[in-house]
């Protein structure tokens, strides 16, 4: 049976995972080592994926997982003073699982870095959705110089008004960007590389990690969505002077 080319064979174990340690078994004139190596030089991304079968690069894609700095729950509450904790959604329409889901961060601007408190993804239909809210953000930190940014896509206008009618948080509508989000990361990758995004250690890391060092290959992306605003508003706006009385406080 080895020898008909009709035949399906399973997975030999013994093969290496990495295509360029089989030599001469390749296709020689089609996939030297030569053409192998300049092909995930030129493209780690396209390499992984069509070669060895992982669409993400081992260490991430756009984003790479060892750039996000962390800081454990005591050195946060120690460093934070009056620094008010920033909310951004991505709202989604409906609670099935299928579906994209509600995702929603937690963000604060110490010194010239942005901080995420926490994250956190829900599959809610709309009424759950606005009572799922407040609790949410007044566990993680909200005060009054507090604010809840949305993005107005989905059911997000219908979020922020019956929010701004029914409550007295803060509530804003983002601005709709205009670039893709894959241009949107790449914009936000050397802030996130210069080790100025720090999360603060929890149980939601792994997932928020996952799907940003994931991009463009995980089958949601809210927090990249979430990502992109909150470096946008907190270190990309050329308004918002860095308060360099904290520096000094900043743990590394």
């Amino acid at each position: 049976m080895d020898g008909d080319p009709n035949t399906c064979h399973t997975e030999d174990p013994t093969l290496p995972e990495d295509p360029r340690e089989v030599g001469e078994a390749l296709w020689e004139e089609r996939h030297s080592l030569e053409r192998l190596t300049a092909t995930e030089q030129r493209s780690p991304r396209t390499f992984a994926a069509l070669y060895q079968q992982r669409p993400t690069v081992a260490g991430g894609n756009i984003v790479k997982r060892d750039w996000f700095k962390h800081v454990s729950p005591h050195d946060f509450k120690r460093i934070h003073s009056s620094e008010p904790v920033v909310f951004f959604l991505d709202t989604a329409y409906t609670d099935k699982t299928s579906n994209d889901p509600t995702g929603i961060i937690a963000t604060c601007k110490i010194g010239g870095d942005l901080y995420v408190t926490h994250a956190h993804k829900v599959n809610m239909k709309f009424p759950d959705l606005l009572r799922f809210i407040p609790p949410y953000v007044t566990e993680h930190g909200y005060s009054a110089s507090s604010s809840i940014r949305i993005e107005p896509k989905a059911n997000g206008l219908s979020v922020i008004d019956q929010l701004k009618e029914n409550t007295p948080f803060n509530v804003v509508c983002t601005k709709s960007p205009k670039d893709s989000k894959e241009t949107r990361l790449f914009a936000a990758s050397p802030t996130v590389e210069s080790g100025r995004v720090i999360l603060v250690d929890g149980a939601w890391n792994e997932a928020f990690e996952d799907e940003i060092c994931g991009f463009p290959s995980k089958p949601h992306d809210e927090f990249v969505d979430l990502l992109c605003y909150a470096v946008d508003y907190h270190i990309s706006n050329p308004f918002k002077p860095i308060d360099r009385k904290r520096l000094s406080r900043q743990v590394y």
